[in-house]
């Protein structure tokens, strides 16, 4: 028997990527379970992307198409899409419209609910693969801990990295009908972790080593290492760890527990290593970076963490130790061709 609150809803959002959406929906319709509802939110594209939805409504009972005359913003398509669409209590997945999911997506969703249902979690995470923009190898797989976490365990899970997500897709979380809020950052970069970590604090997250998801990565301009979009990740980690440490301070005071930022290891990989191996990045980059934690009054280590790196791009050494960063990037990029 399948409960109301079992029901599954598949949401991709799109934005003049016809052809790479056309790759997912046909992923989406190709699943061994098809047990659920599928929601398409067009954002006024204006690449043939509606005309095609269209066609494809007719082919397709469980398609339920919103298709807009202007562009509201991702983080606004996604929003007004919960709240209109997908009851409260069901369950929701974000799909990206260049990335692709595996047959067994939704079934292995279907598995975990049904399999721990007297826990009543709020959260799956599965593990996933993330390609080049052309898929042409087995890309690079982000294997997740199978387990099932509460509260501060789920938090010190993503500080080391056993739970990953791709991006704000191929996760499942409980749906707040009109009462969800998707705060707005930055590309929506951090929007997914904090929706894993707020909905995973109701009850419990479960974490899954099955890999049923395909994530495209970013190239060129669009790369998530290029300099604007890293300082705009940047301001969503200063943004997040506001948020977060608000979200805690409203939980009841059992609930409550001390939000330890990101360990300097993640910081360094996830910010300092691209950075260093670019050329373009100068003093004043880095003197932005510190002026907006400044403006945030951010009260994690990035007064620290930024001192010091401050001192290595001071240096005379800083533009060597670029070099010879991105000389060993290189080689390990063509090791790998």
């Amino acid at each position: 028997m399948i409960y109301h609150s079992d029901k599954i809803y598949l949401v991709v959002l799109t934005f003049n990527r016809i052809n790479l959406l056309k790759e997912c929906i046909n992923s989406i319709l190709s699943q061994s379970n098809l047990d659920f509802e599928l929601v398409i939110a067009d954002n006024a594209s204006t690449d043939g992307t509606q005309a095609w939805l269209r066609s494809l409504q007719y082919g397709c009972n469980s398609c339920d198409l919103i298709l807009r005359d202007f562009n509201i913003g991702a983080s606004a398509n996604l929003a007004d899409v919960i709240r209109s669409k997908v009851p409260k209590g069901a369950w929701l997945s974000v799909i990206c419209d260049d990335d692709t999911i595996e047959p067994n997506f939704v079934a292995e969703a279907r598995k975990e609910i049904l399999n721990n249902r007297n826990l009543e979690p709020t959260c799956i995470c599965f593990s996933h693969r993330e390609f080049q923009s052309i898929i042409h190898s087995e890309g690079v797989y982000h294997k997740n801990v199978k387990g099932i976490f509460y509260g501060k365990d789920i938090v010190d899970s993503f500080n080391k990295g056993d739970i990953r997500v791709a991006g704000i897709s191929g996760f499942f979380f409980k749906s707040q009908g009109a009462g969800f809020k998707l705060l707005d950052y930055p590309r929506g970069f951090l929007a997914d972790t904090y929706i894993v970590y707020t909905e995973g604090f109701r009850s419990c997250l479960i974490s899954s080593d099955k890999c049923v998801y395909n994530r495209r990565a970013w190239d060129g301009q669009e790369s998530f290492y290029s300099d604007e979009n890293m300082f705009m990740l940047f301001k969503s980690f200063v943004m997040f760890q506001r948020d977060l440490e608000s979200f805690i301070h409203q939980l009841p005071v059992e609930k409550r527990f001390d939000v330890k930022p990101p360990p300097l290891r993640s910081w360094f990989f996830i910010f300092w290593v691209p950075i260093l191996t670019s050329g373009s990045f100068r003093l004043n980059d880095f003197l932005r970076y510190l002026s907006f934690a400044r403006s945030q009054k951010s009260k994690s280590l990035h007064y620290v963490y930024m001192f010091i790196f401050l001192c290595l791009f001071a240096s005379p050494i800083s533009l060597n130790i670029r070099v010879a960063l991105n000389l060993f990037r290189k080689r390990i990029t063509h090791g790998r061709s």
